[in-house]
């Protein structure tokens, strides 16, 4: 008999210390809770598009400098201005300036320096150099590399709609834009390869045709 109360006595026990470490939560607040912690790549490229993006360009390199800078010494100027996740290359960048329009088709349009050809995408985008170039985004705050891709989808497609759509009638030959946007650089590759820009800003301050193809871009 005493051997029954011992094993009540203990079980009785067991249950009370089980139970101190229960806690009790409605329906309703469990819900909430989840929602708090539910990851929203829409919440969080909304917070970066309309609280981060104005004073990063703020910063952008100008195209000219970061042009000079390619020809000359590339791994200086992706050390010095890029931005990426990990180790090694690319780098990303972001840059600002204007020129003339040279060839466009449904991926992208052109742009001319003296050192290289640019060409700045207007068709759909598939990359990570926005996100890169930011450097807002850490992957380590994030549970695994779909969630922190999906933020460059969510990136990319605010792009599309919202930078190169309200433009892409006018984007012609000859015509005169100016644009803020990021690239890719690596510095082992030939200059002679086109360097791709994705835009951020994108605006036809004169319309085509411009029988030039090349001018200095505007500002100082």
């Amino acid at each position: 008999m005493k051997k029954v109360i011992y094993i009540v006595l203990a079980v009785a026990a067991a249950v009370a210390c089980l139970a101190g470490s229960i806690r009790i939560e409605r329906f309703s607040e469990r819900n909430a809770r989840l929602a708090e912690q539910a990851f929203d790549p829409e919440e969080l490229v909304d917070r970066f598009w309309h609280h981060d993006l104005d004073s990063l360009l703020a910063v952008a390199l100008d195209w000219r400098t970061f042009d000079s800078l390619l020809q000359a010494d590339p791994k200086t100027l992706a050390d010095r201005y890029g931005k990426n996740i990990g180790i090694g290359f690319p780098k990303s960048i972001f840059l600002t300036g204007s020129g003339v329009i040279g060839e466009v088709n449904k991926d992208f349009f052109t742009l001319q320096s003296p050192g290289r050809t640019y060409a700045v995408s207007c068709g759909r985008i598939f990359s990570n150099t926005v996100r890169e170039a930011s450097g807002v985004f850490d992957i380590d705050a994030f549970e695994n590399t779909m969630d922190f891709n999906l933020v460059s989808s969510q990136i990319n497609g605010r792009i599309d709609s919202l930078v190169i759509d309200p433009v892409r009638p006018r984007l012609k030959n000859g015509a005169v834009v100016i644009f803020a946007g990021a690239a890719d650089v690596y510095p082992d590759r030939p200059a002679a390869e086109i360097l791709r820009i994705v835009p951020l800003k994108l605006e036809v301050v004169v319309d085509a045709p411009l029988k030039i193809s090349y001018i200095e871009p505007v500002g100082d």
